[in-house]
Parts: structure tokens; sequence; C-alpha cells
């Protein structure tokens, strides 16, 4: 029961801190949970799909979730693996195919294979 309260009050206020339009996960898509001061994966009916190893954990959008590591961002796919390195100082969730990140100082966007789409400024 505590699990499972807890596990819903940090989606929740995961999902009240996003932008309200892509805070939405997408059915059959893993959501985050924290487990102590780490963020992993489950379904919906709470079954552990990826272990709480992230330092922050962001919905998946557009199959890609933003997640923190070692004080850099990155980006997972749904099974767990990276996407993209954490590599930058600050990211955003992905929207058309472009995610906005922060790099060195400036900011620019990604596509999902992790390569510049918009020069960073």
């Amino acid at each position: 029961m505590i699990k499972t309260m807890t596990f819903v009050l940090a989606f929740s206020a995961f999902c009240f801190a996003a932008d309200p339009a892509r805070a939405q996960t997408p059915d059959g898509a893993p959501v985050p949970f924290r487990a102590g001061s780490k963020w992993g994966y489950s379904d919906r009916a709470g079954k552990l799909l990826i272990p709480a190893r992230y330092d922050s954990a962001r919905p998946f959008s557009e199959g890609l979730a933003l997640v923190m590591s070692g004080g850099r961002y990155g980006y997972i796919d749904a099974s767990g693996k990276a996407a993209i390195k954490p590599a930058y100082q600050s990211a955003g969730d992905f929207g058309d195919g472009l995610a906005p990140v922060k790099s060195k100082g400036r900011w620019g966007y990604i596509d999902k294979a992790g390569k510049e789409a918009v020069p960073f400024e």
C-alpha cells in the first residue's frame, strides 16, 4: 500500500510539474516511479520494467524518456537502453521529433538519433 501511494504521489507530482500537454503517458508506455532517491519505470499495474537507477526521470514522449544520471541528462527507450547517453546540462522532452538540450552553456535541439538539428546558441 505504501509503495503504491508513493508511486501515485510521485507520478502525480511529475505530471503537475510538467507541461500539461505533454504530461500524459501513452497507454502501454512505462511510467516513472520513485524508490528512495532514485527513479525507475513500471507498467501501469506497478510491475517493474526498468530498475530505479536514475536521479530523475520523465514520462515517455515520442518513444523516449528524459532521464538524469550523474548530473547529466540523456534519453532512454522503453527497454531502458540509453538511446542518447547522458551528456547534457539540461534538457526537455521530445516534441515533433526534436528535444531542447543545453550543452556547454548553449541551447539547441537534437533529433532522436542525438544529432544536432537546430544549432546551439
